[in-house]
């Protein structure tokens, strides 16, 4: 049993300060106490990150399971959703089963992969979704990559629907890009940087 005093802790009538008891799964909460042992602190359901990079399998020398796992939970991060930029990208049962077992080995906290939207994150031929989902994909995305054809978009966004699931897209539509690299600001203008303008993000399809 822990026991957390003079705890702050939100509940549906907003922010409370009070005791916190958990005991064998279950919270109990009661009215304030005297002890000060949470003086402070903000006692709160565990966070979750819907965007991270945890960069393994294929890339473990920027960010792994285990280190970014471990600083999210020290940070209150009950949660991590892992994006597909890896090596293998996880766009087969196959590649999301080793990216999977990275995970149950060495994740300090939870970790859920998204499944890449296309064969690759190239854009060109969509992943195989119901296998994926089925397997445990949390969600599909193709990260930084925006898929540039409306037909594809249109058949990936009906399919994985069918199974329930979501798309985190990257919209962008990069015949707009005209070579920026950077945001088409004053900053840009100032420096001389072929900047990318806002319209790639908004452009309507005609």
């Amino acid at each position: 049993m822990i026991r957390f005093d003079n705890a702050v802790y939100y509940t549906t009538e907003g922010l409370k300060c009070g005791s916190v008891t958990v005991d064998k799964g279950k919270v109990f909460l009661s009215p304030a106490e005297t002890i000060d042992t949470a003086h402070g602190m903000l006692l709160i359901p565990g966070l979750a990150d819907v965007h991270t990079h945890l960069r393994e399998p294929g890339f473990f020398y920027k960010e792994s399971i285990a280190t970014g796992s471990e600083s999210g939970a020290r940070a209150g991060y009950a949660a991590l959703l892992a994006m597909p930029n890896l090596r293998p990208v996880p766009d087969s049962v196959a590649h999301l089963a080793e990216e999977q077992d990275i995970i149950a080995r060495t994740a300090r906290t939870g970790v859920y992969p998204y499944a890449a939207l296309t064969v690759g994150e190239r854009g060109e031929e969509i992943s195989d979704i119901e296998g994926l989902a089925a397997a445990g994909a949390i969600a599909f995305s193709d990260d930084g990559r925006g898929v540039q054809s409306e037909a594809l978009m249109r058949e990936a966004m009906r399919r994985v629907a069918a199974c329930g699931s979501l798309i985190a897209a990257h919209c962008e539509d990069e015949s707009c890009l005209h070579g920026g690299y950077i945001h088409d600001g004053e900053y840009a203008r100032r420096h001389a940087h072929l900047g990318i303008s806002s319209e790639s993000e908004w452009r309507m399809v005609e």
